[in-house]
């Protein structure tokens, strides 16, 4: 992930950066689920796939055991050819 700085305001930073501090803070309280919604909100393609390559390297090197629920309305930049332990859910509306 991108490295943040400690005298820059959270609304100069870039979205990834932005993401990953919102990630980083949600797991001080050591919880057992991390949700992160909306991935792909990221605009850059670039972004999408670093975020996914590191919710999924988090997830795999976590020292305690961690669930990460992660959404997108678009899935393109998902990680293919996952390991046994992800979940792909295509929730889209069947019409």
């Amino acid at each position: 992930m991108p490295g943040l700085h400690r005298r820059e305001f959270v609304s100069d930073v870039d979205p990834l950066e932005r993401m990953a501090l919102g990630v980083v803070l949600a797991l001080v309280g050591r919880p057992d689920v991390l949700v992160v919604d909306d991935v792909d909100s990221l605009r850059r393609v670039e972004d999408r796939r670093r975020a996914w390559a590191a919710l999924t390297a988090l997830r795999r090197t976590s020292a305690e055991p961690l669930t990460v629920v992660a959404s997108c309305t678009d899935d393109p930049d998902l990680p293919r050819g996952a390991d046994a332990d992800t979940v792909l859910l295509d929730l889209r509306d069947p019409r």
